[in-house]
């Protein structure tokens, strides 16, 4: 597991794409936290770990391993050197330690010796599995160390105020009952406070699908379950393709809350090809505790629980599903991939019937000064792509921007501005202009895009959608295109 440190993460509210909506809903703008503090110092403690502490005080370790041990406390062999971690020489302005739940080991004289006088608890993650010699030797103002961890291996004089003697008489170690810290703390005269019951997993309360620019995969979790604010959970995908799995953390700040009483954590960005990809999702506690029983779902196997389920009464719904499932199928064949899993394998024949029928599609493009052509990108989301002649808009894109307009299918009025930075050279006489943001019910949608220098004059300007792409395009793409616009119509239809 790997955990962001929770007091340093960049948090952003998460969007909310449906296939009804076209934009991300954000309540309020959310600062970025990393810029109210200052870095103090930072350095390595570990082959994989670093450790930075801030201007607030907080020490923070992060990284995955062990950390490496040290011997400054003079209890060592006369041929080890002393050495001593380079966080020590600020020990006197280190208030608080955070430490990441992917670090394995506390090191050897990690915290040993005199002037940690700000410090004085320390909570250990249950990643940790075993604790130094002397870790926390001398260290005469610690109060609490907090184990959550049931099996950790303790070196020799972990907790003593002098070599040989005992500990603070207010030290108290907090573990759980049964613990190898609860043993560690009644062979060393150690106060010992059972921590409450370790968690025990619960099943997920359910999973949907986020149908909107992007594909994406939400697992829902019930709110009256958790007892903090800083939880997160981790989702690895599995490709089909045999490449290596990725795993993803969520913090609970990019959870999205639906009436009070369910959150759900989105993993996104999938393709139509990937219909049949296996996410897992495992939701943990600030402590690294697993909270939920893993969840593997992929966009098709969540397709077919809706219409074998709640969705089954509901023919719109229906129809969306076997919709989707049929675009997954084409984009699969269109693109070799899994092609021995389509993702609508698995429907019926009732269910098949479903599908949208045969949809009449209209070219209603208007090229426009410098336009070159069109094109449509199936990548992370369904991306239109305006095509414009350098010979009208130059090649020092930096300088330029565009502008594209169109109409949701709720008839609001939207507006992309596009960077000239965000252009792309289609080769030595091209330039393309990419529109992203739109949803699937927006496929009738005219974009209209005007690309300007940095005066505010026009150069060129076209306008195109998806439906009228996909009407020239009919031949060429054949099956695919035909599914992203049966999809967008029942899409559209379960709207209106």
């Amino acid at each position: 597991m790997k955990k962001a440190i929770r007091k340093i993460m960049v948090l952003f509210l998460a969007a909310i794409l449906l296939v009804g909506q076209g934009t991300a809903i954000a309540a309020e703008d959310t600062e970025v936290l990393l810029n109210e503090r200052a870095v103090t110092a930072s350095g390595e403690c570990g082959d994989d770990l670093t450790w930075t502490l801030y201007d607030d005080g907080e020490l923070v370790i992060d990284g995955t391993g062990d950390m490496w041990n040290w011997f400054s406390v003079g209890y060592i062999p006369c041929d080890l050197p002393m050495t001593t971690p380079s966080w020590s020489h600020y020990r006197s302005q280190i208030s608080t330690v955070t430490i990441s739940d992917a670090v394995t080991s506390i090191g050897s004289d990690a915290f040993s010796g005199y002037g940690y006088d700000k410090l004085t608890s320390i909570e250990i993650p249950e990643s940790v599995t075993s604790i130094g010699d002397y870790a926390f030797v001398c260290y005469e103002t610690l109060e609490k160390v907090t184990i959550y961890s049931e099996d950790v291996t303790f070196g020799s004089y972990v907790f003593n105020d002098h070599f040989g003697d005992g500990v603070v008489d207010s030290f108290e170690l907090h573990g759980y009952a049964g613990s190898t810290a609860e043993a560690y703390a009644s062979e060393n005269g150690i106060t010992f406070v059972a921590l409450e019951a370790k968690p025990v997993p619960f099943d997920l309360a359910g999973v949907t699908m986020t149908l909107g620019s992007t594909l994406s995969i939400d697992f829902a979790i019930d709110t009256a379950k958790l007892t903090d604010t800083d939880n997160y959970a981790e989702m690895t995908i599995e490709y089909a393709d045999g490449r290596p799995s990725e795993t993803v953390t969520v913090p609970q700040s990019e959870w999205t809350l639906y009436s009070g009483s369910i959150y759900t954590a989105k993993f996104t960005g999938m393709t139509a090809k990937q219909m049949n990809d296996k996410v897992t999702a495992v939701f943990y506690n600030a402590y690294g505790q697993q909270l939920t029983n893993e969840r593997s779902e992929s966009l098709a196997s969540t397709a077919l629980s809706k219409l074998n389920g709640n969705a089954a009464g509901n023919a719109k719904l229906c129809t969306l599903y076997v919709d989707m499932l049929n675009y997954g199928a084409a984009a699969q064949e269109q693109f070799g991939y899994d092609t021995e899993n389509l993702a609508n394998r698995d429907l019926t024949e009732a269910q098949r019937a479903m599908a949208t029928e045969a949809v009449e599609m209209t070219d209603n493009r208007i090229s426009g000064t410098g336009y070159a052509g069109t094109t449509l990108t199936l990548a992370g989301e369904i991306q239109l792509d305006l095509v414009f002649k350098n010979s009208a808009v130059g090649t020092d894109y930096s300088s330029l921007y565009a502008i594209a307009t169109y109409t949701d299918h709720y008839g609001n009025d939207k507006e992309v501005r596009i960077e000239g930075a965000d252009f792309i050279k289609y080769n030595s006489t091209l330039c393309q202009v990419s529109i992203t943001g739109m949803a699937v019910a927006d496929y009738k949608s005219l974009v209209s895009c005007t690309v300007y220098n940095a005066d505010g004059v026009a150069l060129a300007n076209a306008a195109d959608s998806v439906e009228s792409y996909a009407a020239r395009n009919a031949d060429f793409l054949g099956a695919t295109v035909e599914a992203i616009v049966k999809f967008g119509a029942s899409s559209y239809n379960f709207f209106h």
